[in-house]
């Protein structure tokens, strides 16, 4: 059964680079790790250093949406003769299209689970804009929509500030305009983010500053920057994929310092002005140098282990939005596991729903949602699409 589930089509789909399903099932494995490792908190203190690993988890999520989103806009941009808000509208649905059905369903979930379970008639409308934690804090409920915010707001702005950018600053070559408006726009975010924090040094780290959308855009951005060397300088990309992976040390070494002397000691709530600022882009600059060798590895020939990544990495964004606000909550309301032995028990079982209940709400709901955006997409945009 297991393996007729790993014949999805996607999985045989020469668009699909290998490499990069690795970097998305490491991303939502650190995930599970984290939320799953909730099960031993009660018996074993694990929670500073699971907690990081989603962390990590979500901060990769990020680098390689930007990557891949740049490199659709990126042949977009170039390929018109100027950027024109037809092509942004088309980006928009396709976008629309791959995260808002689902995100939408397990919204409606987690009301339901909210008003059946615990008897909470309470809904943030928030929550239907991604306006929850654009300039405020996230609200307890559904956890994981915060990461959802920063991207759509980053799918959102992006473009349609290029699209004003290119149509104000005229210039020959249209690689540099692409450019500078990536530069400004980090700039802008960076410097947003240092004045927030600067201004509010009370902001914790984690709930606050980790979590405020407009605050977190350039982890995103930073994979564009990623996508626009690919596509500019190949060679370059190909040929130092190895030397970008010692050259990863460096914001390792910067990540390992400020965790170890900064977040950690504080508990993931407060933290020096520095970590609040060069934190996040040291992360993303660590991932990113992973894209370069990640992007070249696409064997023909697969195992059974290699079809079991693909698959996980297909079905991530089923596992992201269901796993812990749905599944998680389920399991601890049937029953909540008493001794050590049960609660490594509860972390399998966890983990063995969530990868079948996300199959089945892929299959029959997530990638339906795909086919018929497929269908309302001109072609353009979509033979854009490189990696999914």
């Amino acid at each position: 059964m297991l393996k007729k589930l790993l014949t999805v089509e996607e999985a045989a789909s020469a668009k699909r680079i290998f490499g990069l399903d690795i970097i998305r099932a490491a991303a939502i494995f650190l995930v599970l790790i984290a939320h799953g490792c909730e099960f031993l908190n009660p018996y074993v203190s694990t929670n500073k250093y699971t907690h990081f690993a989603g962390v990590l988890g979500v901060e990769l999520f990020f680098v390689l949406s930007g990557f891949l989103i740049g490199t659709i806009l990126i042949k977009t941009y170039y390929k018109e003769e100027r950027f024109s808000f037809r092509s942004l509208k088309e980006f928009w649905i396709r976008r629309w299209f791959r995260t808002i059905p689902l995100y939408y369903l397990v919204l409606l979930l987690n009301f339901l689970l909210a008003y059946f379970l615990f008897q909470r008639l309470e809904f943030d409308w928030r929550f239907l804009f991604f306006s929850q934690n654009i300039v405020s804090l996230h609200p307890d409920s559904f956890d994981e929509a915060w990461s959802l915010s920063v991207e759509e707001w980053f799918y959102l702005s992006f473009p349609f500030l290029l699209l004003v950018f290119s149509g104000l600053v005229r210039l020959k070559k249209k690689q540099h305009s692409f450019i500078y408006f990536i530069v400004a726009f980090f700039v802008l975010v960076l410097t947003l983010r240092g004045t927030v924090i600067y201004l509010n040094q009370s902001l914790p780290w984690d709930n606050g500053v980790r979590r405020l959308a407009l605050l977190r855009l350039d982890s995103i951005l930073t994979g564009v920057i990623a996508s626009y060397i690919y596509f500019h300088f190949p060679k370059f990309w190909q040929r130092n994929r190895y030397r970008f992976l010692l050259y990863s040390l460096i914001p390792l070494g910067v990540l390992v310092y400020f965790f170890a002397t900064d977040i950690i000691p504080n508990g993931f709530s407060g933290a020096g002005l520095l970590t609040k600022t060069f934190f996040f882009p040291a992360m993303s600059l660590f991932f990113v140098c992973f894209l370069p060798l990640a992007n070249s590895i696409n064997p023909q020939r697969r195992n059974f282990f290699m079809r079991l990544t693909t698959h996980l990495s297909v079905i991530s964004y089923s596992v992201y939005l269901l796993h812990f606000s749905i599944i998680m909550t389920l399991q601890n309301y049937i029953y909540k596991p008493v001794t050590l032995s049960e609660a490594v028990i509860a972390i399998g079982v966890f983990w063995a729903v969530t990868f079948w209940v996300s199959t089945i709400v892929y299959n029959f709901y997530e990638k339906p949602c795909t086919k018929l955006r497929d269908k309302l997409s001109t072609s353009n945009l979509k033979n854009a699409i490189t990696f999914r």
